[in-house]
């Protein structure tokens, strides 16, 4: 795929994804076997695919980046990178986390890096830089596992604090608009065009990095205030997550007695559903 100059960003991402909506999007099974097949043989074919059905993904990933020093195509084309190494990366014996919400993290830090490279938006010491790798590794290691980032668990691992884990891990900023029109005669916009009546949109999982499984029935085994803590440390029906603090705030309880109430619910929750991998719940 070739970039042209174009007169706005916003005609850029109009028109790729005029030419990449033809790409079809896999059911879970065909993507397992397409997995399965380049894992054991490296098929070109089968990486194709696997790439080309995730390139809307991608760009809706790529949006939350704008105005940080990259343009559009440089965004779209690291995103792009990511998701090639997350294909790489991929351990299909955790085939219980859907690929594409282990690949949106591979995504976003393929273009934080860029950001940070390129456009050196943040200048940090030797001893930042090191801590960024080995908290990058410790949540590499919790997703790869688990299919979610415990930002406490990666916190206490690398000395440092929740709020410094977020910002390490991630930038968000959303510029080019979703509503913009793209196609005159049929009144289409971005979200027409990344939409797919015949399979759930992966873009649905972009906010909730957190946690990848029907949550909603797991949640049914806790009590009240398990309840609480679980939805306020996931973003369950709200618009961000808190950690343990923040939660131990809000319900008026200690940091350690919310670190114990979910660890109790956690095994509560992957008791009721044994082929689920939950969280560190130490």
């Amino acid at each position: 795929m070739y970039y042209k100059k174009y007169r706005t960003e916003q005609d850029f991402v109009n028109q790729y994804l005029k030419e990449i909506r033809g790409y079809p999007r896999l059911s879970r099974e065909e993507e397992r076997e397409l997995l399965t097949e380049y894992k054991k043989s490296k098929s070109k074919e089968a990486l194709n695919k696997l790439i080309t059905s995730n390139l809307r993904f991608v760009v809706s990933v790529s949006i939350k980046y704008q105005n940080q020093g990259l343009s559009m195509p440089e965004l779209i084309n690291e995103g792009n990178l990511g998701l090639i190494e997350s294909i790489d990366r991929y351990n299909m014996s955790s085939y219980s986390v859907k690929f594409i919400s282990y690949s949106v993290w591979w995504i976003r830090q393929s273009i934080i890096k860029a950001l940070y490279e390129k456009s050196r938006l943040v200048r940090v010491s030797a001893e930042k830089e090191s801590k960024s790798k080995r908290v990058n590794r410790l949540a590499e290691m919790s997703l790869q596992e688990h299919g979610f980032i415990d930002y406490d668990y990666v916190a206490r691992k690398s000395q440092s604090k929740p709020y410094e884990i977020e910002q390490i891990l991630s930038l968000s900023n959303n510029r080019v608009s979703m509503d913009a029109q793209i196609d005159d005669e049929n009144d289409a916009n971005i979200h027409d065009l990344m939409a797919d009546t015949h399979t759930e949109a992966p873009d649905e999982f972009v906010d909730k990095d957190a946690l990848r499984f029907n949550i909603d029935e797991m949640v049914d085994s806790l009590n009240t205030q398990e309840k609480k803590v679980i939805k306020y440390y996931f973003g369950i029906d709200a618009e961000t997550s808190f950690n343990l603090e923040q939660i131990g705030r809000k319900l008026n309880i200690s940091k350690e007695r919310v670190r114990q109430i979910k660890k109790k619910a956690l095994e509560k929750m992957k008791a009721g559903f044994p082929t689920v991998q939950m969280a560190h719940c130490a």
